[in-house]
């Protein structure tokens, strides 16, 4: 059991068991830091350096997700320092990062120069005179540029870097040319920039920079659109793994399920049909509406799960109401694996149709028996042509 603070809390990252201990008073992660983390890249025995590690969500993400294992988290701050290494022992990862309480102006002048194959940052945005200064010092530092400028974390990292080596940081949209502008400058050229938008309709808030030093020019321009146009989809996602979690690590708590073992949570999965109550139309994405769902293990019985939903609303602060716990039977299905971009997967339901008539079946799909979607890969790593979905479709 890990002993906790004042004002602190165990937050569930809902990947390989990790979790993170958070102040509430202090500096908590934000979703720049988790879209970074993803978007790395390295080899197994790449020495990583973590600057401005804050509670050590990135490295625990490196060595705990992407099971790299050659991590330094470098923190300025001793409080969150200290939180780092507290999250890296509960976590088991101390074989795999280190946390130094160090400035980086510091810390390059104590270790040789190209000692790092990856430098991975999510820096202060702010300048010490953009508005009014958060009088929390701890989110003050993490927030502005009181101990670490842009100047000072790219030209250290340039320092750091071998040659080749990558450069990873994510940081304010409206600073893009300055961004930009400075890298070049440390001979660390942009390859890969993905803008990150709230919304499809709004514009980028972030930048997230993939960069190598001493590369030639040329750089592919990427997007993200972390909700869709009213976040009702990504909002369910949400609601939908908070509570598998929550029973997942019941194990960790006092609420005991009968029957438990320990289990990887299941892919997401969705049921489809349209809105208007007719026909299934493969053609008429836009008019489709879903179920989502994560399936549970045989011994979670309905109490269980309200019991999951009760404590991780209360411990996550959210609203998980709207799950529900349902029961399914589909009856006699097709069910086929398809490889590739979910726009194609009218080819692969052709070939379903095609395999099935013949012995006398045809497609049952009406308002109770569903389209049925497996989601094997996630749609923010594979490339669309290597997406793997399981499609079920009802027959009779």
């Amino acid at each position: 059991m890990t002993d906790l603070f004042e004002n602190e809390r165990i937050d569930d990252l809902e990947i390989n068991d990790l979790r993170l201990i958070q102040n509430a008073e202090g500096y908590c992660f934000t979703s720049d830091s988790v879209l970074l983390a993803n978007l790395v890249k390295a080899r197994k025995t790449d020495k990583i350096l973590d600057v401005g590690a804050g509670s050590g969500i990135i490295s625990i993400l490196l060595a705990g997700k992407m099971r790299y294992g050659n991590v330094s988290a470098l923190e300025i701050q001793k409080n969150m320092a200290d939180l780092a290494v507290r999250n890296v022992e509960m976590n088991g990862l101390s074989d795999k990062i280190v946390v130094i309480n160090s400035s980086l102006q510091d810390f390059a002048k104590s270790v040789p120069a190209e000692s790092f194959d990856v430098i991975v940052s999510n820096p202060p945005y702010k300048k010490p005179d953009s508005g009014e200064m958060d009088k929390n010092e701890t989110r003050a530092v993490s927030k502005y540029e009181l101990k670490l400028t842009l100047d000072e974390l790219i030209e250290n990292a340039r320092r750091l870097l071998k040659f080749r080596g990558k450069f990873y940081m994510v940081h304010r949209a409206d600073r893009m040319a300055e961004c930009i502008y400075k890298l070049k400058q440390n001979n660390i050229e942009p390859k890969v920039m993905t803008l990150v938008y709230p919304k499809a309709e709004k514009s980028p808030d972030v930048v997230i920079y993939e960069c190598i030093k001493g590369a030639s020019e040329g750089v592919k321009i990427n997007t993200l659109i972390v909700y869709d146009e009213n976040g009702e989809y990504k909002r369910a996602i949400g609601i939908l793994y908070a509570v598998s979690y929550t029973l997942k690590m019941s194990k960790l708590g006092k609420h005991k399920l009968e029957g438990y073992f320990d289990y990887v949570v299941p892919p997401l999965e969705g049921l489809w049909r349209m809105n208007d109550g007719k026909p299934f139309d493969y053609a008429r994405k836009d008019d489709l509406c879903w179920i989502s769902m994560i399936r549970l293990p045989d011994f979670v019985k309905k109490q269980d799960f309200e019991w999951a939903v009760e404590e991780g609303s209360a411990k996550k602060k959210i609203d998980l109401s709207a799950a529900e716990f349902l029961t399914l039977d589909e009856g006699a299905c097709v069910q086929c694996m398809h490889i590739g971009s979910y726009d194609s997967e009218p080819t692969t339901i052709s070939a379903m149709r095609a395999f099935i008539e013949p012995q006398g079946y045809s497609f049952d799909l009406n308002d109770t028996r569903l389209h049925h979607e497996i989601y094997l890969s996630d749609p923010r790593k594979a490339a669309p042509e290597k997406l793997k979905t399981v499609i079920r479709i009802p027959i009779s």
